[in-house]
């Protein structure tokens, strides 16, 4: 099962890429590995690290810190390539969903 490393979060329409909340592309994406979840995989074999919504964004790494270093590093490329397309980006929870949700 995937957990949250920490609980927060934005609003963000898909359809649009315009969040009245964030002021960047630098704040999404920190709103984004907020709600990044990790997995410890099976063997000692590492970690999986993946945000919810973004589909096809999953990484790897050896420790919790290199999975979520590997993660931020790929949602860079994962949004840069997502508004190139038009496809919009995916919608963030706010901070009281998040809250509800971890319960």
């Amino acid at each position: 099962m995937f957990r949250r490393p920490s609980q927060a979060g934005l609003a963000w329409t898909k359809d649009i890429n315009i969040c009245p909340n964030v002021d960047s592309l630098v704040e999404y994406q920190s709103a984004a590995l907020r709600q990044a979840r990790l997995k410890r995989l099976p063997d000692d074999e590492g970690y999986a690290a993946r945000i919810p919504g973004f589909n096809g964004l999953i990484v790897f790494g050896d420790t919790e810190t290199e999975a979520i270093g590997e993660l931020e590093s790929a949602l860079s490329g994962w949004v840069e390539l997502a508004l190139r397309q038009g496809r919009g980006l995916p919608a963030l929870k706010s901070d009281r969903q998040l809250a509800v949700s971890a319960r």
